[in-house]
């Protein structure tokens, strides 16, 4: 362990990590459109109902903000349901 933290070695990738055009196009389209709020949800920046959420729900995430920490573990989570959920509608449609 480092000074300032857990440090993890990771493995070379020997392919380039990338997500699929349309799903980052509607990522890119979530940019300043949610917020996380005093409880630790997701809500609509400036009220009103949230929807479903499509895409990570937090494209840019600035190192200096507060809530930075659950912003990518927001898109976190919501990377690993749209996993979770094509695979059952590969199953479904099968």
């Amino acid at each position: 362990m480092g000074e300032d933290g857990w440090i993890f070695q990771t493995a070379k990738l020997d392919f380039e990590f990338k997500h699929d055009d349309a799903y980052m196009e509607l990522t890119r389209k979530n940019e300043g459109k949610y917020e996380i709020d005093d409880k630790g949800f997701i809500v609509l920046k400036g009220g009103g109902e949230k929807g479903m959420v499509l895409g990570m729900p937090f494209p840019t995430v600035d190192p200096k903000d507060p809530k930075a920490a659950e912003k990518i573990m927001e898109n976190h989570h919501f990377m690993f349901y749209r996993r979770v959920a094509r695979l059952d509608l590969r199953l479904l449609s099968g």
